[in-house]
C-alpha cells in the first residue's frame, strides 16, 4: 500500500494488547498515524465467532477512539 507512513508504521514495533486483567496477551497490533493492525490469538477470518469478547472489545476502543 502507497502511503506517506509506510515507512514508519513498517518500523513501529509489534506490541501485546489485552482484555480484562489476564496476564495473557490477546494478539499483537502495531499503529502509526490513522493505521492500526491488530492480531487476535487462536481467530481465524471469523473473529467475531472464534473470540467474541475480544472482538467485541478491539470494536469499542475503536468506537471510542481509544488505542489497543
Amino acid at each position: 500500500m502507497e502511503w506517506s507512513g509506510k515507512k514508519e508504521f513498517g518500523d513501529t514495533a509489534l506490541t501485546d494488547w489485552f482484555v480484562g486483567e489476564g496476564e495473557q496477551p490477546t494478539g499483537k497490533t502495531r499503529a502509526f498515524g490513522n493505521l492500526t493492525f491488530a492480531t487476535v490469538y487462536d481467530a481465524g477470518h471469523t473473529v467475531p465467532r472464534d473470540r467474541p469478547a475480544e472482538s467485541l472489545e478491539m470494536v469499542r476502543r475503536w468506537l471510542a477512539n481509544e488505542p489497543l
